[in-house]
């Protein structure tokens, strides 16, 4: 059931809006860029859920992506000539402790329960280098943002937070856990 809706919800939605994306998403946020500076040159960096590429712009490491968006993936390996796999979060094709770096950008709201989002998380801690050099970059949507809670559709049965958010280009719903 989560992994139909999220099919539905999530990964369609952003293969239908991959080209607005790419075009209005092609720089990564400035604390983004400061975590970045702070990385050693020759590291393994991965972004799951990395989109676009927009996010792996150092030239003196190793950059790698993952998404779950065929289209996505499109701009990231053509555009930006991004080393990507198609896969999912919740099961990432990667050896333990394989990753100098992981990024993960707005991407675990996305899993529609507690449960989910738990097993993502454990999946990025997973790949992540277990020496002291491992750093992991972890953002998710403020659960405090009333605007969006008050434009979305609340979902039947769901926790309070748990609402569908109109992407504005196409009206179509993306899920989205506030």
């Amino acid at each position: 059931m989560a992994e139909t809706f999220e099919d539905e919800y999530v990964r369609e939605v952003y293969d239908v809006i991959a080209e607005h994306w790419h075009h209005t998403r092609f720089r990564p946020w400035p604390s983004t860029l400061a975590f970045l500076e702070g990385i050693p040159k020759h590291s393994m960096i991965i972004e799951v859920g990395c989109g676009n590429g927009r996010n792996l712009v150092r030239h003196d490491v190793y950059n790698h992506g993952c998404d779950n968006s065929w289209e996505l993936l499109y701009f990231a390996t053509t555009k930006r000539a991004v080393d990507a796999v198609m896969c999912d979060c919740l099961r990432l094709p990667y050896r333990d402790n394989s990753w100098d770096v992981v990024l993960s950008i707005a991407v675990l709201h996305h899993l529609s329960s507690a449960e989910r989002r738990l097993q993502g998380l454990q999946e990025l801690v997973r790949i992540l280098t277990g020496n002291r050099l491992g750093k992991l970059l972890l953002y998710v949507r403020s659960h405090e943002r009333q605007d969006l809670i008050v434009k979305g559709s609340r979902l039947l049965n769901s926790d309070p937070q748990e609402v569908l958010v109109p992407w504005n280009w196409n009206q179509k719903y993306q899920y989205v856990k506030h």
